[in-house]
């Protein structure tokens, strides 16, 4: 209950924000309409053009302000999700992956070691798309190729393969 009041009164504080700054947007707006039909452009108290960039400025870091507001409690808020679910640490990367690296990414969990040809026979998905996959998978740092004379291997990066190893996450063969 606690945690929810918490998150009511930041999006409270950021609709406060945002709309005190679309009040000096519009006032700002007025002020320079009110101005320039006077025909008075160059008397106003602040020159346009930097009437402009105070505006932007403003404006960034209004937005700034809020994305730091809010990001804070989603974050704690998935931290806390991820403890009362009792996930590790593969689990939430596995999460980050789109479903059909997802899927591979299991596999190669499951197998440790296998041929792309492999891939493609299990996940039904053809061979350019999961060939482009890999490859997405190994600039991401998450698998290496290993090459057996002129088969290529694909395997869990050592890093990975020790985690899983150690959350038991991989299948002992």
């Amino acid at each position: 209950m606690k945690q929810e009041k918490d998150i009511f009164k930041k999006w409270i504080s950021v609709l406060v924000i945002l709309s005190v700054f679309i009040i000096a947007v519009t006032s700002s707006v007025l002020y320079i309409n009110n101005i320039t039909n006077k025909e008075k452009v160059c008397g106003c108290i602040i020159p346009i053009p930097y009437f402009i960039l105070i505006l932007s400025t403003l404006g960034l870091f209004t937005g700034s302000f809020a994305f730091y507001i809010l990001s804070r409690s989603f974050a704690k808020e998935i931290n806390q999700e991820c403890k009362n679910q009792n996930y590790d640490f593969l689990d939430v990367l596995l999460m980050s992956l789109e479903s059909d690296e997802r899927k591979i990414m299991k596999i190669i969990l499951e197998k440790q070691k296998l041929r792309q040809r492999d891939i493609e026979k299990e996940t039904k998905l053809n061979k350019v798309k999961v060939h482009r996959i890999v490859e997405k998978l190994k600039q991401k740092n998450f698998i290496k190729f290993e090459y057996d004379k002129k088969i290529k291997y694909l395997l869990l990066n050592n890093k990975l393969k020790q985690i899983a190893d150690e959350t038991g996450n991989i299948s002992k063969k």
